[in-house]
């Protein structure tokens, strides 16, 4: 996949303390921009689109190994009744904007 990314500074000892956010507090800020002539299926983004799936045990492991090897995230708490809502592979529900170029 080819494109581009933009990433603002956030305050990460803001969000830090419990973790993961909720997926209305990752989505947010999130829009996905396509540009060509029909906009993406749910399918090509599912199989095309990895940024945006989401494995839930990554999320857990990734987590754990912050908390323990990342002394940023020693004190974090793992809000594992967010992570038991994930599905254990899902499409992260972004909005998707398609600017048409023919």
């Amino acid at each position: 996949m080819k494109g581009h990314i933009i990433i603002y500074p956030q305050n990460l000892s803001a969000i830090m303390q419990v973790l993961p956010l909720s997926l209305d507090e990752v989505v947010t800020p999130v829009c996905v921009l396509f540009v060509g002539s029909l906009p993406p299926t749910q399918e090509w983004l599912c199989t095309k689109a990895s940024p945006l799936i989401i494995h839930r045990e990554h999320v857990r492991c990734a987590l754990k190994w912050l908390s323990q090897h990342n002394r940023l995230y020693k004190d974090m708490i793992v809000d594992y009744g967010v992570l038991d809502k994930l599905e254990s592979e899902q499409l992260l529900p972004v909005k998707v904007v398609l600017e048409r170029r023919i």
